[in-house]
């Protein structure tokens, strides 16, 4: 993932398709080969991000924290252990 000046994130690489877990925060579980704006943060300006293996988390300027991918051992913070794309 890579984060501009202007608070949009970007991510690429492999979605899943060998895993499925949507780290990449794409509505899809395809690879993605070019850096691509995530979609549901359009209107979200990211301060922050960190990528797991097979999860990935934001914090937006206001302070809500996101994150979605693998989610087998809890470690997105949801409260259960199911895998998860951004909401």
């Amino acid at each position: 993932m890579a984060l501009t000046e202007q608070g949009v994130l970007y991510s690429w690489g492999g979605g899943g398709k060998d895993f499925n877990k949507g780290q990449t925060g794409h509505d899809t579980y395809d690879d993605i080969e070019t850096p691509t704006p995530i979609e549901f943060f359009k209107d979200k300006p990211i301060l922050s991000f960190c990528c797991g293996g097979l999860h990935s988390t934001a914090i937006t300027t206001t302070g809500e924290v996101y994150s979605w991918g693998e989610g087998q051992f809890g470690q997105l913070g949801h409260q259960n252990f199911e895998d998860e794309k951004v909401p």
